[in-house]
């Protein structure tokens, strides 16, 4: 009896022993998931600051997704208007500019293709050349006037080697407008980056619908000398509207 009771008093022992070593161990485990949920909110709330604190630096005072902003936008709507203007009037002239200049239609029709290709070719250049050195008020006004001031020069051209001369530097100027307003929108812009982009795509869509039946009318009234002589009056309003575009350094 005297060992069975030594025997039971033993395995208590030990038993008891177990159940301290494994209280120890689930009271370290509880303080390490605490450790460890501490660290993790400290880690959260600091990479949360440094991302508010990142924003701030970034947005440097300019009004991102507000006030100004709205201005920028309706800046790049109205010179999209412009630009989809200017192209729907060379389609609707394009019969009177064959016979104008007594040319082959093959050879009228490379007009395009020239355009579009000094478009690609300016549209690269001020991006990676123009845009780093100089602020896109100046690149768009400066741009601007000279594609109205080209199109007044159409007016006027002789022959058809001038003509398409005249026609590629158009194609430079609309290549910096197309890219440089937009752009500057990605500055203005975070949260509805989408939203401005989308309306100021719009006002390719309203040229394309607005200018046809305008062209029409000119084209009937004034031929096709006093069209693109009233076309280069519209486009003096990119000087107007690209006046507009405030850079984001005069914010800093």
């Amino acid at each position: 009896m005297t060992e069975r009771a030594q025997s039971s008093g033993q395995r208590d022992s030990l038993m008891g022993n177990q159940d301290a070593d494994l209280s120890s161990d689930h009271h370290l485990l509880t303080k390490q998931e605490e450790n460890s949920l501490e660290i993790t909110r400290e880690i959260s709330e600091k990479e949360k600051n440094d991302k508010d604190g990142d924003d701030d630096d970034d947005d440097d005072g300019v009004p991102t997704d507000s006030g100004w902003s709205w201005v920028i936008t309706f800046s790049t709507f109205t010179g999209f208007v412009l630009l989809a203007g200017y192209d729907f009037t060379m389609y609707f002239l394009f019969p009177d500019l064959v016979v104008r200049f007594d040319s082959r239609v093959s050879v009228m029709t490379s007009m395009f293709s020239i355009q579009s290709i000094c478009m690609s070719v300016a549209s690269v250049f001020a991006a990676n050349v123009l845009m780093p050195r100089y602020s896109v008020r100046v690149i768009t006004v400066g741009a601007g006037l000279t594609s109205a001031l080209t199109t007044l020069l159409m007016s006027q051209a002789p022959n058809m080697g001038t003509f398409l001369a005249l026609t590629a530097l158009k194609g430079l100027c609309h290549g910096v407008l197309g890219v440089c307003p937009v752009t500057l929108l990605g500055f203005y812009f975070k949260r509805r980056r989408s939203l401005a982009q989308a309306l100021a795509n719009v006002g390719l869509c309203v040229g394309s619908m607005a200018f046809p039946s305008v062209v029409q009318a000119l084209r009937s009234q004034y031929g096709v000398q006093g069209s693109l002589m009233i076309l280069s009056s519209l486009e003096l309003h990119y000087v107007a509207v690209y006046l507009l575009l405030r850079p984001v350094e005069s914010y800093r």
